[in-house]
């Protein structure tokens, strides 16, 4: 529970001080131009593919899932975080969980990126839902492979498809600015975690798979440190150049 507390405590202090940088520059500008609201986006740590390729700013492939600007999106995305992490608690330890969020948040980050340099369309994206889209994947992946092996994991996939079909679907209302692509990459993310992590009801973990497990988090719990570190970093340099 305690790692489930340290994504949502990170998504809030990010947001927090996102929007009171939004409030002193309006407040110094008397509005916020589009140019305002890129430096703002690029230092609450979201992720500009551009960015991603040209300057190797790769730590926003996981500060972009703690970064949101808009309080309304801010809000939706910790309502769904909070019930849908909830959930997975009930099936899964603090550490998988952790998992799923950095894992697939990375890769909905990076398919992003590798369709916008396909493409040839810069994409800005910030904001928890691929991470959540993982989480919701992870649940899909288990409730499948243990029907298929006859474990029945009670997760009713009537109500968790319709919801992600629905926002997939949404996502391609021209002028929505969603990313569909990110979601698509948490969900399938997640759902690969799905059928390879054991749950905590019904399936026998070894001694090998926990050590492996145990490697992923160390690994994701370092990853999640050093992009924050590195992105302060960055502002920093930023602020002193300014």
């Amino acid at each position: 529970m305690r790692i489930f507390r340290l994504l949502l405590i990170t998504n809030v202090v990010v947001f927090g001080l996102t929007f009171l940088l939004q409030a002193l520059i309006y407040s110094q500008n008397g509005g916020l131009s589009n140019s305002l609201n890129f430096q703002i986006f690029d230092i609450s740590g979201g992720l500009y593919s551009v960015d991603i390729v040209l300057l190797g700013k790769i730590w926003t492939l996981v500060t972009a899932n703690f970064a949101h600007m808009d309080p309304l999106h801010f809000l939706f995305n910790m309502y769904a975080l909070f019930k849908i992490g909830q959930i997975v608690l009930e099936f899964y330890d603090g550490k998988k969980l952790f998992i799923t969020y950095i894992i697939g948040g990375i890769v909905a980050m990076l398919l992003s990126v590798v369709i916008s340099v396909l493409t040839l369309f810069p994409t800005l994206t910030l904001g928890a839902s691929g991470s959540i889209f993982a989480l919701a994947g992870l649940l899909i992946g288990g409730a499948v492979k243990d029907r298929r092996y006859g474990v029945n994991l009670p997760i009713n996939l009537q109500v968790f498809v319709p919801i992600i079909f629905v926002s997939l679907l949404f996502g391609f209302i021209p002028g929505s600015g969603i990313n569909n692509v990110a979601h698509l990459g948490g969900v399938l993310a997640g759902f690969v975690l799905g059928l390879i992590l054991k749950h905590d009801i019904g399936e026998y973990e070894s001694k090998t798979e926990k050590t492996i497990v145990n490697f992923f988090y160390y690994t994701s719990l370092g990853v999640f440190i050093l992009s924050f570190l590195l992105h302060i970093m960055y502002v920093v340099r930023l602020f002193i150049n300014s």
